[in-house]
């Protein structure tokens, strides 16, 4: 494939959000569109079970493909959304022990009964500086990093996965910088969707540094360490926290050399991504000297910071993108948690739907905490104490992290150096708290120690997924009459369908299950973290659940495909495991079948092509890029780091994101650039913008180069 441009076609150029269909066969110089009305007003969609129960079509329920047979129309849908949790909760936990190299522990609900385990030596003795720094973060399916400063100041890291080594733990170093750790250096690890992670230290030139790396960008090898520009003013000693609040903007927070908040930020939609460096609103007290530094993100891509002013109390602050403009507001104390004791640390999590905990060390080393919740007192903090048992190190530090059920658990470092733990489950003994107990013996640990625990998952915060697909028949052909004929794809059942996008092959498909019309249907999984997969059926008997079949492979010769009637037994097409939303049409005129999807890496909309339904398909090419040339961002999406007035009421600090790139067969055009020349294509797509909430049609300009084998 060569010469592919996308560009915004000419048309009606309203900002008005409504759903509507149109029987133009041509998109240029204007689309007529029409609407089902009920009274005057658009009618919503209505999905029924085959006993006449109606189904969920709440957001990010819809219909997703449609087909007809013999003049009736057949919906795939989707329904029964879940949030979920990202994990079983299995935990491991990571210290410094007594030979100066890292040690670890772990427990998982459904190993043993959840006992911890034997002690895991994660490096070598004297692979850690003394005092040490670790973080830690999951970053795909029960894969674990954890990482550290070495003794000559640069990073140690190991992982751990289950598919490598039987699990155990293997480590190497990572590119060196040219300017070493400092030696009261804290380190902060933050991982990205598709397993990509980033680190950040402070630096001997009292900078804050950083690494990074992508499984999609050159090779997966880490970078070599950077400076973040303009950051040379973090004072000594300072703690560094990091967050991934929202697509991948991440967020960077220290201490200023005058004890206030110093922060950047890298957003993909701003700059290319370039970290951007700002300062926080003062308090009435700095940061207290030996001060540590909490930070939670929220949903909708807030963050409140905690620390310990000079007044001995906890303060905060926060910003809501929806709150005050996005602005970040003045620091406040929590005054109901009272004074907190000399060398305390903190740490916070959003454990769930923006219900904070916050935790700290008392003064007889028992662990205080208070909680926000926006439900009660209007989300004004709420003080308490936890159990009490041993008593925490004066050099203790504490960590916490939110695991299956909306649990917490705690882990801190004894008077007798052993790891202990405290936790609540809120579907376990009414949701108490438990005393705490430890899950080490004693002189486990080497003080002072750093400290950190993950839940073994991927990494990323609750997410909102489909949890099946149904066939649904339109009743007198009317869209917003749906019953349900059979499940499609189900979440839980390892589905491979979940969104689908379908095409017709009328003289069928070469080496298809079936001869004659053919019904395809392409499909992904897991919302935006699939691959691409393909079944078909009888274009006549495609409402039979019976009749489909599944493409799991190609042959012993490497060119027949194989089927099944076992949906988990389906092959992906290719591997790119970022796929959600969808869409194929056959391109008769280059002779190639087109799939076009939304992905993070490389950030776009990506097209491929291929000769059979099945492939091979073309490495990706990118039609579409929101950052290039005011394509997108400015022009009709929107840029919070821009003046384009293009955001939706209330939604300035959203940015604007491409997803949905559906294409519309029909309106194909071809021409040729030269007499006998080959042919160049116009293909005609939808593509929806996220703020503004809104949908724009497309155009993206295809020429075959050679064949595609």
């Amino acid at each position: 494939m060569a010469q592919t441009i996308a560009r915004r076609p000419p048309g009606p150029q309203g900002d008005t959000d409504s759903v509507a269909w149109t029987a133009a066969t041509r998109p240029e110089p204007g689309i007529r569109l029409e609407f089902i009305s009920q009274n005057g007003v658009y009618k919503s969609p209505e999905l029924f079970d085959r006993d006449g129960r109606r189904l969920s079509t709440a957001g990010f329920e819809v219909p997703i493909a449609g087909f007809s047979v013999s003049g009736q129309m057949y919906i795939f849908h989707t329904t029964d959304r879940i949030c979920e949790a990202r994990g079983a909760g299995g935990l491991d936990v990571f210290w410094l022990g007594p030979d100066a190299g890292i040690r670890s522990t772990w427990s998982n609900p459904i190993v043993d009964g959840g006992t911890w385990r034997p002690l895991a030596e994660v490096s070598q003795p004297h692979a850690a500086r003394v005092p040490p720094a670790i973080a830690a973060v999951s970053r795909l399916d029960r894969l674990a990093d954890v990482f550290w400063i070495d003794e000559a100041g640069g990073i140690g890291t190991a992982f751990a996965n289950p598919s490598v080594a039987k699990g155990t733990w293997q480590t190497f170093s990572l590119p060196r910088a040219e300017i070493t750790a400092r030696a009261d250096a804290s380190l902060a690890a933050v991982a990205r969707s598709l397993g990509g992670v980033d680190l950040f230290w402070s630096g001997t030139d009292d900078a804050v540094w950083t690494t990074f790396f992508n499984p999609q960008f050159a090779q997966g090898q880490w970078q070599i360490p950077f400076r973040i520009h303009g950051t040379a003013a973090i004072r000594a000693p300072s703690p560094i926290v990091a967050v991934n609040r929202l697509d991948e903007l991440l967020d960077v927070f220290w201490f200023e050399a005058d004890g206030g908040i110093g922060s950047a930020f890298a957003n993909p939609a701003i700059d290319g991504g370039h970290w951007q460096k700002f300062s926080l609103p003062r308090g009435e007290f700095t940061a207290r000297a030996d001060s540590p530094l909490a930070a939670v993100k929220r949903s909708h891509g807030g963050v409140d910071l905690f620390w310990i002013g000079s007044d001995d109390c906890v303060w905060t602050t926060f910003f809501n993108p929806q709150v005050d403009r996005g602005r970040w507001q003045a620091p406040f104390a929590i005054r109901s948690a009272g004074r907190v004791r000399a060398r305390s640390p903190i740490a916070a999590v959003n454990r769930q739907d923006d219900l904070l905990d916050l935790f700290w060390f008392e003064a007889d080393g028992g662990i205080g905490s208070a909680f926000s919740n926006p439900v009660i007192a209007r989300g004004d903090w709420q003080k308490f104490s936890l159990p009490r048992g041993a008593p925490a190190h004066p050099d203790s530090p504490l960590a916490a992290v939110v695991r299956a059920h909306h649990g917490v658990d705690l882990f801190f470092i004894d008077w007798d150096s052993a790891v202990s733990s405290t936790y609540f489950n809120p579907q376990f003994l009414r949701g108490q708290w438990q005393a705490p107990f430890r899950i080490t013996g004693p002189t486990a640990a080497n003080l002072p120690s750093g400290l950190a625990a993950i839940s073994r998952h991927n990494g990323l915060p609750p997410k909102t997924l489909m949890r099946r697909t149904v066939l649904a028949i339109a009743r007198n052909n009317d869209p917003t009459d749906l019953h349900a004929l059979f499940d499609f794809s189900k979440l839980t059942e390892g589905g491979k369908f979940l969104n689908v996008a379908c095409a017709t092959a009328p003289n069928g498909a070469a080496g298809a299950p079936f001869e004659g019309p053919l019904l395809l249907a392409w499909g992904s999984a897991r919302y935006r973290e699939s691959n691409v997969y393909l079944a078909c059926a009888p274009l006549g008997a495609a409402h039979l659940q019976s009749s489909w079949r599944f493409y799991t492979g190609l042959g012993a010769d490497a060119t027949s495909a194989r089927w099944s009637s076992l949906q988990g037994l389906s092959a992906p097409l290719f591997i790119d495991p970022q796929v959600g939303e969808l869409s194929v049409m056959r391109v008769e005129a280059l002779g190639l079948w087109l799939l076009l999807y939304n992905a993070a890496s490389p950030r776009g909309i990506v097209a491929r092509v291929a000769s059979s339904p099945w492939g091979p398909w073309s490495d990706p090419v990118l039609i579409f890029d929101p950052r290039a040339d005011k394509l997108g961002y400015g022009n009709f999406m929107h840029d919070p780091g821009g003046n384009d007035h293009l955001s939706d009421c209330g939604r300035d600090q959203d940015v604007g994101g491409e997803y949905g790139p559906y294409l519309i067969d029909r309106y194909t055009q071809k021409e040729h650039l030269l007499l006998g020349g080959p042919p160049q294509v116009y293909v005609y797509f939808v593509l929806s913008t996220w703020n503004p909430y809104n949908t724009m049609l497309m155009t993206a300009t295809i020429q075959r180069e050679g064949d595609i084998a």
